[in-house]
């Protein structure tokens, strides 16, 4: 892939390269009714000669608030608090100046947190344990759940992209090996569910409290892992819990809202062709490609466009779904290959949002301004960028 990569998982590194060597990860969480809350637990040592005042660079779920910050150091435990910026970074060097071991967390781009910690002395022991809070979504008649474990390579600058200082990049090992353990506890109506997970295998047990859901043995720190919770009961969920003499509530409604007046899709694939989706990824997404266009219907249109370092519109207008254009369409995803170089994703998004949406012969077909209608994007990528902010604004605007 052209540009640049940067591949992170999550480790305690110093500036002149010695590494506190990461142990085990051990996740422990709750779901009540959407509300996710989990914590992540993560033994380091100092098996170095020297002290390090160390970075570590940690993912947490999309959405997801930071709860708490904690670290357990030669039997000391230390809280996090919350404080301005300027004067949590004065409080750190002076921590540092006197020997403590402190640690400042700060908020990097969307789903990325950086800790320092500093003075962590050789054959020491270091815990870091995160607490965050997630509300999930009932979609498609099911609740899917996320926990990233790693920072997935992205393209792009991590410094200027990327909005990371440059203490805080790391350039770990990608063939190290990272044990990994969970346990999630489904209470409520969710423990009614059937458990899937497409990234891991897992095992479940029923306690009275709820289901277990727990990792089998030799998982490691490599993957998201991601479950599904299928065959819910109800569609509605609500949680209610403590707040000094009242009670505080969370509900979420879920109705079946039925179709109305047209429902018809016009629809605009864009396809990741960088060159990171090489071998597996460009497979699957020619296989996931071939069997939606199955599911197309005559009133449907589609356009179809390839990016990388540039962006390749093979049908620069959405057209109607007749037999000629999907055959036209099965052929262009066919001959799909991961060969346009970068993940330059901001430009092919603008591009496919501006591109004409209507045809002269479909105008006069329906007799309507189809221009007016909305679209959709369907994105196919497994591209992780650190431009992040810039998608989402123009998808907004657009």
């Amino acid at each position: 892939m052209n540009g640049s990569i940067q591949s992170e998982v999550p480790q305690l590194s110093s500036t002149d390269g010695s590494v506190a060597t990461l142990k085990s990860v051990h996740i422990e969480g709750r779901l009540d009714g959407l509300m996710l809350v989990l914590t992540s637990r993560q033994s380091y040592r100092n098996e170095g000669q020297n002290n390090l005042e160390t970075v570590y660079t940690f993912p947490v779920p999309w959405g997801a608030t930071l709860l708490a910050l904690n670290a357990e150091i030669a039997g000391h435990r230390l809280v996090g608090t919350v404080l301005e910026k300027k004067q949590a970074t004065e409080r750190y060097e002076q921590a540092i100046d006197a020997g403590d071991t402190p640690i400042m967390v700060e908020q990097s781009p969307p789903g990325l947190y950086t800790a320092n910690l500093g003075n962590l002395q050789p054959g020491e022991e270091a815990v870091i344990e995160i607490e965050h809070a997630q509300l999930l979504r009932f979609e498609q008649g099911q609740i899917r759940i996320t926990v990233p474990t790693t920072v997935a390579p992205r393209y792009g600058d991590a410094h200027a992209a990327g909005a990371l200082a440059m203490h805080e990049s790391v350039d770990p090992s990608l063939v190290a090996e990272y044990p990994l353990t969970v346990q999630i506890l489904l209470t409520g109506e969710v423990a009614h569910g059937t458990v899937l997970s497409p990234s891991h295998a897992i095992a479940t047990a029923a306690r009275e409290d709820g289901v277990l859901v727990s990792l089998t043995r030799g998982a490691y720190l490599d993957r998201d892992l991601v479950l599904l919770i299928d065959d819910l009961r109800g569609a509605s969920f609500a949680t209610m819990v403590p707040d000094g003499d009242a009670f505080a509530v969370l509900a979420s409604f879920c109705p079946e809202v039925l179709p109305q007046g047209d429902t018809s899709l016009r629809l605009k694939v864009l396809v990741d062709c960088s060159g990171s989706m090489g071998g597996d990824s460009t497979q699957a997404a020619r296989s996931a490609m071939h069997e939606m266009l199955k599911e197309l219907r005559p009133e449907d249109s589609i356009s179809y466009s390839r990016f990388g370092s540039a962006v390749h519109h093979d049908l620069n207008a959405v057209y109607p779904c007749k037999p000629s254009v999907i055959r036209a369409v099965a052929g262009l995803v066919s001959r799909t290959e991961a060969d346009l170089g970068g993940t330059e994703m901001n430009q092919a998004l603008l591009s496919t949002f501006r591109f004409s949406a209507a045809l002269a012969d479909l105008q006069s077909e329906t007799g309507s301004c189809e221009s007016q209608r909305p679209t959709d994007v369907l994105l196919i990528t497994d591209g992780e960028i650190w431009g992040v902010d810039d998608v989402l604004r123009c998808a907004r605007e657009s």
